[in-house]
């Protein structure tokens, strides 16, 4: 039954599943020096509201800039491993 579980788990979220340590704290990092002054250190404060568990195509869109989002020029990896850390904390 955990076996089921976790393999429905793998299939919902593969980004998550996927990413390792270094490519979280690498996305912290990215985080913690481009988004926590207006998303919090914790991604759940600004006006998007909370941001955790966002997928990468969410995170790619969003660092493009509208409304009150700058835009940033990030590589794919990088928001990648924005993404993997939002989805582990």
């Amino acid at each position: 039954m955990r076996a089921i579980f976790l393999a429905c788990i793998c299939a919902l979220f593969p980004s998550a599943v996927a990413a390792d340590d270094a490519m979280v704290a690498a996305g912290g990092v990215l985080f913690a020096d481009l988004c926590a002054d207006c998303h919090g250190a914790d991604a759940t404060d600004g006006e998007a509201g909370d941001i955790r568990r966002l997928p990468a195509s969410i995170v790619s869109n969003a660092t493009q800039g509208f409304e009150m989002m700058p835009a940033f020029d990030l590589a794919p990896d990088e928001i990648t491993a924005i993404a993997a850390w939002l989805a582990k904390i």
